[in-house]
């Protein structure tokens, strides 16, 4: 009733909806999943759905992928232990902050929240085509000759469906990619560079700081000081 509640302020029908739910775990997620295809709602065109937790459990009972944020259950466990430990030892100088916070791994992504999952049939089959072989160095010409359509018609299906053009996607899948790797891992920037389809370490440098405004280096520095926090 809530929803369509939502879907009547807003002057559309139930299955036009467009939305984002977080939810705070995983269980009330997978509820919300349900409740969405017994009411006739596309996960995610209509509803893209967060948990929290990254349940294996209960992600394998769903019919679709469920997206969730990895909480690092482990991680947290141990910094409490930590925590513990130094609180019992007099010794220690125990910070006066009652507050103690401890950061998630990351963003597990699955298909509750795949955000390729548009209606147009050749864009969203064009977004996963890009997804998996922006590293091999493509082009927009070689997007339109897998779908087997004109380039011309390629960038209209985009321009009236998506908010990237083919190319402009093809560098932001490679980007993101980089900023991954610089996040989460200790590869060389010429391993990166050939692992993510540029031809030159020259050439992520630039697109890197384009995008992101500081070089690869400063911004891998970055992420070792929050992921230390």
């Amino acid at each position: 009733d809530e929803l369509k509640n939502i879907a009547s302020k807003r002057g559309h029908k139930l299955e036009a909806l467009s939305l984002g739910f977080f939810a705070y775990n995983d269980s009330i997620a997978s509820e919300l999943i349900s409740l969405c295809l017994k009411n006739g709602l596309r996960i995610p065109e209509n509803i893209a759905i967060l948990g929290v937790d990254n349940d294996d459990l209960i992600n394998s009972s769903l019919v679709l992928g469920l997206s969730s944020v990895d909480s690092d259950q482990e991680g947290l466990g141990r910094a409490s232990a930590k925590l513990m430990h130094d609180l019992l030892n007099p010794k220690n100088k125990i910070p006066k902050r009652k507050i103690f916070r401890h950061s998630p791994k990351s963003v597990i992504a699955r298909r509750s929240t795949d955000c390729y999952a548009v209606r147009n049939p050749l864009v969203s089959k064009a977004l996963h085509w890009i997804q998996n072989n922006f590293y091999k160095g493509i082009q927009a010409t070689d997007v339109a000759e897998a779908m087997g359509v004109t380039q011309q018609g390629l960038q209209k299906a985009f321009a009236l469906n998506y908010i990237r053009s083919p190319g402009n996607e093809i560098r932001h899948q490679r980007i993101q990619a980089v900023a991954f790797l610089l996040s989460t891992s200790n590869a060389n920037l010429e391993s990166i560079a050939k692992n993510c389809g540029y031809y030159s370490v020259n050439s992520l440098i630039n697109s890197f700081k384009q995008q992101y405004k500081i070089t690869p280096g400063k911004y891998r520095m970055q992420k070792k000081v929050e992921n230390s926090i």
